[in-house]
């Protein structure tokens, strides 16, 4: 049978999911290094688990202990059955209890003793929250109102995270100072625009502080004046294992395969995702040639006092379907590589030219769940949710628009 626009987009979409898979990819680039003293390993983020699992696959023996700190619904792949791999669970994306006994085991883990040969960090998204050790003087109440009102912001992750270093003994080069005197070889599975590494995670092992943004309510700017120590010269390699570009080669790639023209359109995507969306459906729907268009990147949402469910890739494709409608030669699907969206069960959106219609016969109003952030129940209600999934990556987001 001769495959929809809204096969290809889905199957363009899963591809390039395997492609930046953290087990393999971890896997590919220790084999290619030669070490030759064991290590020990700390793993933390969305991806932690299947990041451990390509360290063990391509070490073996070599790593003598590790710490696994992941989220809860990233590891619904086998866990590590070893008794030297220890795996705890973090809150997201608000920092809770959880969190902080995290941050307070990874403390110990380090502060047990330097490692016989050095130290393996394996960093993916989401260990701003999972991990959490605050600075003197911030409690996980301030933790939480804090992380809260940053999310609800619309600020872009680096201004973000420029907050959390502030709230954080570990951020900000806090864990690299407990680690001394290394050495340190650091893998990343990227979701920061531009793969820049010390905001990932908020810098766990980069020591910089960067300048706060504007506009910080008077509470949250007196939380940050805390003054981290200097921290000691440790030796570090820091190796990008993948990002937003890998999985939009990886896609071209897949759509190319399929016989389609492929147009990329990077992995700058940014702003508020309803405004990206809309802009993104109004040309898919009047100048976009035929074929299949890739971008990359992050967009945000700006919260309402009372929001609904939903998520930036939902928003962005609800805004998209707008535009959309009536126009049958086009799908698009906005998703997060991680396999969640926002306040959801969702891993994003797959819509098309009908979607308002369906959404309407059903008795739902776009335009409403737009402004009320609650573009989930109405995705859901027509059929063009994504489901969550685990995917054991975390790259940013990724848009496929596939027109004929």
């Amino acid at each position: 049978m001769r495959s929809t626009l809204r096969d290809v987009a889905l199957a363009v979409w899963i591809e390039a999911l395997a492609a930046v898979h953290g087990e393999r990819v971890v896997r590919a680039a220790l084999c290619a290094e030669t070490f030759t003293r064991p290590l020990d390993l700390i793993a933390m983020g969305k991806a932690a688990l299947p990041m451990a699992r390509g360290a063990r696959a391509a070490l073996g023996g070599w790593v003598c202990r590790a710490l696994v700190v992941t989220g809860e619904g990233y590891d619904a792949e086998a866990a590590l059955p070893s008794a030297r791999f220890r795996v705890l669970t973090g809150d997201h994306p608000l920092p809770g209890e959880r969190s902080l006994a995290a941050g307070a085991a990874l403390v110990d883990f380090v502060c047990a003793g330097p490692p016989v040969g050095g130290w393996l960090v394996l960093l993916s998204g989401g260990a701003s929250s999972l991990v959490e050790h605050p600075a003197p003087g911030v409690d996980l109440a301030l933790l939480r109102r804090a992380n809260a009102w940053l999310l609800a912001s619309g600020l872009p992750i680096e201004r973000v995270n420029a907050v959390r270093r502030r709230l954080s003994a570990l951020k900000g080069g806090g864990l690299l100072g407990l680690m001394a005197p290394g050495p340190v070889w650091a893998g990343y599975l990227s979701d920061i625009p531009g793969d820049h590494l010390p905001d990932l995670a908020s810098g766990p092992l980069f020591p910089e502080r960067p300048p706060l943004p504007a506009g910080l309510p008077d509470w949250l700017a007196a939380a940050c004046r805390w003054e981290a120590p200097p921290v000691p010269a440790v030796p570090v390699r820091h190796r990008l294992l993948a990002g937003a570009a890998h999985a939009l080669a990886a896609a071209a790639r897949a759509a190319q395969t399929r016989g389609w023209v492929v147009s990329s359109h990077g992995v700058g995507l940014r702003g508020e995702a309803a405004e990206v969306g809309a802009r993104l459906g109004r040309w898919l729907a009047r100048e976009a040639p035929p074929g299949v268009h890739l971008w990359g990147g992050e967009t945000t949402v700006t919260l309402p006092s009372e929001p609904g469910r939903g998520g930036r890739n939902q928003t962005l494709a609800l805004a998209a379907a707008l535009e959309l409608a009536g126009h049958d030669g086009v799908a698009l699907l906005a998703g997060g590589t991680d396999g969640r969206d926002g306040a959801s069960d969702h891993a994003g959106a797959l819509v098309d030219g009908t979607t308002l219609a369906r959404a309407r016969a059903a008795g739902l109003d776009a335009r409403r769940a737009l402004v009320r952030a609650d573009s989930a129940p109405l995705l859901a209600a027509v059929g063009d949710a994504l489901p969550a999934r685990a995917t054991a990556t975390n790259v940013a987001d990724l848009v496929v628009a596939v027109r004929r």
